[in-house]
């Protein structure tokens, strides 16, 4: 057994787990996220695995945000996200290209999830089918799949409300649908989002304003079906 200085004063604790296999197993899936982080800076940089502090309320201060969403493949699922156990955080992408929301949550027989949808939209602007980049991570596994582009998803409609308070933000809804799966990047497995519909938040710097009332329609991505998922 390794005797880090962290180990021994947790082994003195009632109760702590210490530094024994189980620990060390969660190290190690912790360390194999680094690769993996490279290859999606786009998308999980400063939220992923390590998202931005939550409000207060760890996600909407009403406790009206919430995640609903079909997963199959790699990971088989009917999500419900709501309540206490729900964080979610938003802002503006690297190089302010766009929006991204993340949501996070331990699920029981998965573990914590983490799901980013990024989306190139200007804070504020209604908008029907729009394109969005949809981000699955299993935290402490190592595991990252991501649609890798904005044409395998689109959002049918997105919705936003102001929120009172410091900083600006918005409270944001919408809901969705993907064609084609979220690919492993590291590995094999893929895991197709057939729906959602979300609510949640976007925190905005001071100068960040409200554009156009309905942005531009955009092309629906191509389906891998003749049918919608």
């Amino acid at each position: 057994m390794l005797h880090w200085p962290a180990c021994r004063r947790a082994a003195r604790r009632p109760h702590s787990p210490g530094c024994g296999p189980v620990y060390l197993a969660l190290m190690i899936g912790t360390l194999t996220l680094g690769g993996a982080s490279a290859l999606l800076a786009q998308e999980v940089s400063q939220t992923g695995a390590s998202p931005m502090p939550p409000s207060p309320s760890r996600c909407l201060e009403d406790g009206g945000g919430f995640l609903r969403a079909r997963l199959s493949g790699s990971i088989q699922a009917e999500l419900d996200w709501q309540g206490a156990d729900l964080e979610c955080t938003g802002g503006q992408r690297p190089g302010d290209e766009g929006l991204r929301l993340s949501f996070s949550h331990r699920d029981p027989q998965h573990g914590a999830l983490v799901i980013v949808f990024g989306m190139p939209s200007a804070p504020g602007s209604p908008a029907r089918e729009l394109p969005v980049n949809v981000t699955v991570i299993r935290e402490g596994r190592g595991e990252f799949y991501s649609t890798q582009g904005e044409d395998k998803c689109l959002l049918d409609e997105l919705r936003w409300t102001p929120l009172e308070g410091q900083p600006p933000g918005w409270r944001v809804q919408a809901r969705g649908f993907c064609v084609q799966p979220a690919r492993a990047i590291l590995g094999e497995g893929a895991i197709l989002m057939s729906r959602f519909d979300f609510a949640g938040r976007i925190d905005l710097d001071a100068e960040a304003q409200p554009t156009d009332p309905i942005a531009p329609t955009r092309p629906r991505p191509a389906a891998a079906h003749s049918s919608r998922p």
